[in-house]
């Protein structure tokens, strides 16, 4: 009579699996510093990280980071960005361009996502437009990943310009500054008191339909005033100047439009900042003439 073969062990690795839908959504859910790390685990993990599904997800699943990004518009000595606290503005790391303008001068025109559009400031054309004019070269660049590319000529000659009326409101005519406010158009108007400025702040609702124009509420603010923008979370952001010229003793102050309260923020710098929202990504990651640094 033969003897029954024993039944192989059960592989405690067997036991342990997990479906690769769940590795997913928790490699979905890392930072990107771990996720650029963990490509080199396995070959299917990297071809997985650097797909577009993938990186399109974990963008979607790290959208509350709560950063801002900011840089002097003119500062010769440091072409530096330093990345904030979007609700007080204190100071978490800086990134250092790793490109070169020919005026010597980067120009944060925005971001998306956290995908950073850099150009050439050049200072006399800076006064017209700092969207369309005193540009050279325009940079897309993701620091978080460390790439970035240089877009062709071809993309600005095929930009379509649109007027859109601003809000009918004769009263608030010192100034203006067209921005953005939770992801929707914005429009700051400026008029100056006996004591002090309103800063009246518009909302469009629907984009591109000039009827909802809505104004969302009036802030009153110190005469010498420059208007920064507005962080993710709706909090305005302003210099108060000591005088009529920019110098190290003016206030960078948050103001909640709401509530009307004043935070002091931490900033130093002479000329006003640019600010933009940021978050950390994998955007650039599976793009082609990508370079790396």
């Amino acid at each position: 009579m033969k003897e029954a073969r024993p039944q192989p062990p059960i592989l405690r690795q067997k036991k342990n699996h997990l479906p690769d839908d769940i590795v997913l959504d928790i490699l979905a859910r890392l930072p990107v510093k771990s996720l650029l790390r963990f490509r080199c685990v396995r070959k299917s993990w990297y071809f997985r990280i650097t797909s577009p599904n993938f990186i399109s997800t974990h963008l979607k699943l790290c959208q509350n980071q709560g950063y801002v990004i900011h840089m002097p518009t003119i500062n010769l000595d440091n072409q530096d960005l330093k990345v904030a606290c979007d609700r007080t503005f204190d100071g978490i790391s800086e990134f250092k361009i790793p490109f070169s303008f020919q005026s010597g001068l980067a120009f944060l025109v925005g971001s998306c996502n956290g995908l950073l559009c850099l150009s050439d400031f050049r200072l006399q054309n800076s006064l017209i437009n700092n969207v369309f004019f005193g540009f050279n070269d325009v940079y897309l660049w993701n620091p978080s990943i460390r790439k970035y590319k240089k877009l062709p000529d071809t993309c600005l000659s095929q930009l379509h310009l649109a007027k859109l009326p601003l809000p009918d409101d004769h009263s608030f005519k010192d100034g203006k500054n067209l921005t953005s406010i939770k992801e929707k158009l914005a429009l700051a108007k400026f008029e100056q008191q006996p004591h002090g400025m309103l800063c009246c702040i518009w909302v469009m609702r629907e984009y591109g339909v000039c009827e909802s124009w809505n104004k969302l509420c009036v802030v009153p603010v110190v005469t010498h005033t420059c208007f920064i923008g507005f962080t993710k979370y709706g909090s305005l952001l302003i210099q108060k100047k000591t005088q009529e010229i920019c110098s190290l003793e003016d206030k960078y102050v948050l103001i909640d439009p709401e509530t009307l309260c004043e935070k002091e923020t931490s900033i130093q710098a002479i000329h006003p900042l640019v600010i933009a929202t940021y978050m950390e990504n994998l955007a650039l990651l599976d793009g082609a003439n990508v370079i790396s640094y």
